[in-house]
């Protein structure tokens, strides 16, 4: 209840800062009533949310500054949750560390397309102590960047052989531990590096 407080009061005191940002408390009006048009840009009835829908925009000038103190969402720090892309078209700078989430693990079978659902990506030889191969791995719902490390956490290994969409620096074999990093850059992924560990 304790966090659930805290959080609340931090949304509303960035939703006051971003108000103070456009020139005023007035850019951002009241809840509509039932039978109101549309509200871009407001504030839920009682104060405890801050809502952008569609064609808002919340500009910040030179000089302004939004700051989420430490322990406002949870006991590790502010957290700040992006549904989709965030797209920075300056420098982004990481203070401390680049935290990229762990994906599930996926099983590799002989030939399998690899499928990867993250940008560090897990994989193993589904059954048995045989090593496994493939040539294959998805381009279904990628965007030029996407960054991918694929990683053998398993003891049999595995071979990505360059061939069809991969761009590699020859045939690959991963045994436990082994790294493949690469680029998608449209219709292909092509290899930034690879590690033998």
């Amino acid at each position: 209840m304790m966090r659930q407080t805290r959080f609340m009061a931090a949304v509303l005191i960035a939703a006051v800062l971003i108000a103070a940002a456009m020139g005023g408390l007035e850019a951002m009006p009241r809840a509509q009533a039932q039978g109101e048009y549309d509200v871009p840009c407001h504030i839920e009835q009682g104060g405890a949310k801050a809502v952008g829908g569609p064609g808002c925009e919340y500009e910040f000038q030179p000089g302004s500054q939004v700051d989420f103190q430490s322990g406002i969402y949870n006991g590790n720090g502010a957290t700040i949750v992006i549904s989709e892309s965030l797209v920075v078209t300056g420098s982004l700078e990481v203070a401390t560390w680049d935290n990229t989430t762990l994906q599930t693990a996926l099983a590799i079978t002989n030939d399998t397309e690899i499928v990867p659902t993250g940008t560090f990506q897990p994989i193993y030889v589904a059954t048995g102590t045989a090593g496994v191969g493939t040539g294959s791995i998805t381009t279904t719902g990628m965007t030029v960047g996407n960054r991918l490390v694929l990683i053998n956490v398993g003891t049999p290994p595995i071979g990505i052989t360059d061939t069809g969409v991969f761009s590699l620096s020859g045939n690959i074999a991963m045994t436990r531990d082994d790294t493949l990093e690469l680029m998608y850059i449209g219709g292909g992924w092509v290899e930034i590096t690879h590690s033998t560990n």
